[in-house]
């Protein structure tokens, strides 16, 4: 009984007893790329990799690293660029840890939205963690 009044006790509080699995790999808006002007300086760093699922253009950090997920028309309709943005996000936060510190955008190129999420990421993971100024 003692057990079960307490884990009412942090329910009650709020308080979640478990750690965040996420917590070390998680994505958040704070660090995504926003502003015209961000992309901008990215793009015109004219430093750039890429394979058959995605063409990545990078520049040195401007304080914490940043990254933005982009798939244009060319790539298909919304639910395929939708699709490969997810995949793309998905891959960069399994592989943040291996990166260095660069602001990215990443642009799906079309052979992403046939490609299954593991050939995927053996494809683009080792390419993200090859980056460098």
């Amino acid at each position: 009984m003692e057990d079960e009044s307490s884990m009412q006790d942090v329910v009650k509080a709020g308080i979640n007893s478990q750690p965040n699995s996420l917590g070390d790999f998680s994505l958040g808006h704070h660090r995504h790329i926003c502003k015209q002007s961000h992309f901008d300086l990215v793009f015109a760093a004219k430093q750039k990799s890429e394979n058959r699922f995605v063409r990545l253009f990078f520049s040195p950090a401007l304080g914490a690293p940043k990254v933005a997920f982009i798939a244009s028309k060319k790539v298909g309709s919304a639910v395929k660029r939708n699709r490969a943005k997810r995949l793309m996000k998905e891959i960069y936060r399994l592989s943040q840890h291996n990166i260095p510190p660069l602001d990215i955008i990443m642009s799906a190129k079309h052979n992403l939205t046939t490609a299954t999420f593991a050939r995927a990421q053996a494809a683009i993971a080792p390419l993200l963690t090859r980056l460098s100024t």
